[in-house]
């Protein structure tokens, strides 16, 4: 869900007052941080349409936020309400966060033709999205979010180092069991699956500085492959579609589509 806090417009689009523009944002960027954790730090910026802004047409509303922490997108649109108001194009941009204990450096989010209930946000009971085209997201995560992704996913593993490089990915840990402790090499190059999963591909594994058959390497590969599943991971199923690995020094970038779905069933996820 994204519940804007757009009551106060329906002030400044009748009057028109910077001043009232500002306090919008400010009562927006409340909101905001009420959905993204309460330690984010929030700032909104809303751009009007000129006279077009009197009638609910807004071109366009920034979000950024540090510091942030979701347990999945709170993105969702209601169908149900009317279509009168417009925001062309909404921009999230959201740095040094976590999703589901995930550590994210940047999540960047973009929809264009966004709809509103105007009617709702002059009356200040806030706004719900009711229609939004589909639009483009770009995720950015360290090597050392990476690291700690797989310890949590592998409380055994000790002291991991994730390298990427242009070549892939490579994971080097210690992984502490009843028979001692093993040193831990995988690497590979990475491969989109089904569009939502982020996998190795011919990954590669080393125990004890020794190479292992891909036959006996595969139960072991279980626990780091895949690497993301976005499904699960950060949005509701089919709400992220992954169409690009970029491996930047010491960091990985995804990019894709994203398209906003419908609210479910029932109240919204509890706010943080």
């Amino acid at each position: 869900m994204i519940l804007f806090a757009l009551g106060l417009i329906g002030v400044f689009l009748g009057l028109g007052g910077a001043s009232e523009v500002r306090r919008a944002e400010r009562h927006a960027a409340s909101t905001f941080s009420a959905l993204l954790g309460p330690k984010s730090e929030v700032k909104v910026r809303i751009g009007l349409s000129g006279i077009a802004s009197i009638h609910g047409d807004l071109a366009s509303m920034d979000v950024r936020a540090r510091n942030f922490s979701i347990d999945r997108l709170p993105l969702y649109v209601d169908p149900t309400l009317p279509r009168t108001g417009r925001i062309k194009r909404l921009h999230l941009y959201l740095e040094s966060g976590t999703a589901k204990e995930f550590a994210v450096d940047l999540l960047e989010v973009t929809l264009t033709e966004c709809r509103f209930d105007f009617k709702a946000a002059r009356k200040g009971t806030g706004v719900d999205l009711s229609a939004c085209d589909e639009g483009t997201f770009r995720l950015e995560a360290t090597e050392a979010s990476m690291a700690s992704a797989a310890m949590r996913r592998m409380p055994s593993l000790e002291d991991a180092k994730v390298t990427i490089d242009p070549e892939g990915v490579h994971l080097d840990a210690n992984s502490k069991s009843i028979l001692g402790i093993t040193h831990i090499r995988v690497g590979g190059s990475l491969q989109i699956r089904d569009g939502h999963v982020l996998a190795l591909k011919n990954p590669q594994l080393w125990l004890n500085g020794k190479p292992v058959g891909a036959d006996s390497a595969a139960s072991a590969l279980s626990g780091f492959d895949p690497l993301m599943d976005f499904d699960k991971d950060f949005a509701l199923p089919g709400t992220l579609k992954l169409e690009q690995v970029i491996l930047l020094p010491g960091r990985l970038a995804l990019t894709g589509r994203i398209r906003i779905p419908i609210k479910p069933t029932g109240e919204y996820p509890a706010k943080r």
